[in-house]
């Protein structure tokens, strides 16, 4: 059964884990403005800021960020756009 459902803190592990997953040769395009660098804990406040059209990166329009999990593993993402603009 698949769910999808917004980032926990709790999903730092199957999260890292599909992260890890993606190509190294392909932009990042999985985890939107996602900073390795940085807590968890830090990108699921930013995603959770991205969703109230809070910290966007120029260009960006308010937007929900979904990933599907089967059991505790990730296995896609949504990003829902809350508003459209001349870049989205």
């Amino acid at each position: 059964m698949l769910c999808l459902r917004e980032l926990q803190i709790a999903d730092e592990c199957a999260f890292r884990d599909a992260v890890g997953a993606w190509p190294a040769t392909e932009p990042m395009t999985f985890a939107p403005a996602y900073d390795g660098g940085r807590p968890f804990s830090e990108y699921v406040a930013l995603l959770q800021a991205h969703a109230r059209g809070e910290s966007l990166p120029s260009g960006w329009v308010p937007s929900v960020t979904l990933f599907g999990f089967a059991g505790p593993e990730i296995v896609g993402r949504l990003q829902l756009r809350l508003q459209l603009n001349d870049f989205s």
